[in-house]
């Protein structure tokens, strides 16, 4: 008789852990696949935004005075 109520007693213990275990599991089966897309299009705007701030630190050098960078040499 001890026996089962300590059974009973242990799985209504784990009752809960089990089923966060189990939720968490549930979902993770239906995570988004990551395909090669999502990898080429975070790649073209990592691209973009190097090529502006390039262009742009290029264009302040190009057109800037070259009296005032020699004034503070």
């Amino acid at each position: 008789m001890w026996l089962q109520v300590r059974e009973f007693i242990r799985l209504k213990r784990n009752k809960p852990f089990s089923f966060i275990v189990n939720n968490i599991g549930m979902s993770l089966a239906f995570t988004a696949l990551i395909i090669l897309f999502t990898y080429a299009l975070a790649f073209v705007i990592m691209l973009i935004i190097a090529v502006l701030s390039v262009s742009v630190l290029t264009w302040k050098a190009a057109t800037a005075n070259p009296v005032d960078s020699l004034r503070t040499e």
